[in-house]
């Protein structure tokens, strides 16, 4: 097979498996979902695993064993951890790139970090088998062989195609975790400020600090339990200059407890005098 069959291929199987995941996204969270990687509708993944295959079982293996692998549980293993390596490594490389997860199966039993888990991995093992025994002897008896100027010309329209919506793709994403990364910044920087605020300030300062009520305390004190992990020094440290305070304000709200329970008992008496 021609690099440009195989181009088209991977394309053909992308919008596949973006026609796939889609379907049962929306179906399962009962709203619409476009799912992928790239703006367009295509998963790459799912081209990129099915021309592997093809690459493997037609291309690979019989030139390495001199005869065609097809047996069931041959094909259902070598499908099932081919499958997870790539899912592994495609999820790991997005993550470190793009500080992001396009699928998590961290509520799904047996994963591994939430990037691969058994039952996906057993499922693309089954389909493997599905592709090798059903879809590809399918597709070599009966879709016809384009001509090779047809081929190169769609190949290389595609390419384009594909091309400019990795590098609107990138770029949108590249501003995106620029401004979180912006965002993230002026956290960190009010925080700090209002760290040093705290460590820093005036007797006047601490002391109506320490007049917060309990609940005030307790929402101030809370912002860690919200914040990104990059913000936990930040956050701790104003959580605990907050809780070194915090004697303080129960002293300071017992007092003011106990005044206004005074005035109130004067004014009662005063009622009952006059």
């Amino acid at each position: 097979m021609s690099l440009s069959a195989l181009f088209n291929q991977f394309m053909f199987f992308s919008f596949a498996g973006w026609i796939y995941e889609t379907i049962y996204t929306t179906t399962t969270s009962k709203h619409w979902q476009n799912r992928g990687f790239l703006f367009g509708p295509i998963c790459p993944i799912y081209g990129i695993g099915v021309v592997v295959t093809n690459l493997i079982f037609h291309q690979l293996l019989p030139y390495l064993t001199g005869h065609s692998v097809n047996t069931p549980w041959k094909v259902f293993l070598i499908c099932a951890i081919g499958s997870a390596i790539l899912e592994y490594s495609v999820s790991w490389l997005l993550e470190t790139f793009f500080h992001a997860m396009w699928w998590d199966y961290s509520n799904v039993p047996l994963n591994i970090k939430g990037r691969i888990c058994l039952p996906a991995t057993c499922g693309f093992g089954v389909a493997g088998v599905l592709f090798v025994r059903v879809i590809f002897p399918f597709m070599d008896a009966n879709v016809p062989t384009l001509p090779a100027l047809a081929s190169q010309l769609i190949a290389l329209l595609l390419a384009m195609l594909l091309g400019a919506d990795i590098g609107v793709t990138v770029a949108s994403l590249s501003t995106l975790i620029a401004r979180l990364t912006a965002m993230q910044e002026s956290f960190d920087t009010r925080m700090a400020s209002n760290v040093e605020r705290i460590q820093n300030a005036p007797d006047e300062f601490k002391e109506r600090l320490a007049s917060l009520s309990f609940v005030q305390k307790h929402q101030l004190v809370s912002i860690s339990k919200f914040r990104n992990v990059k913000y936990t020094s930040v956050a701790v440290s104003l959580k605990e200059a907050v809780l070194a305070f915090k004697d303080k304000a129960i002293d300071a709200a017992e007092t003011l407890a106990e005044k206004a329970s005074a005035t109130l008992s004067k004014e009662e008496d005063d009622k009952h005098e006059s």
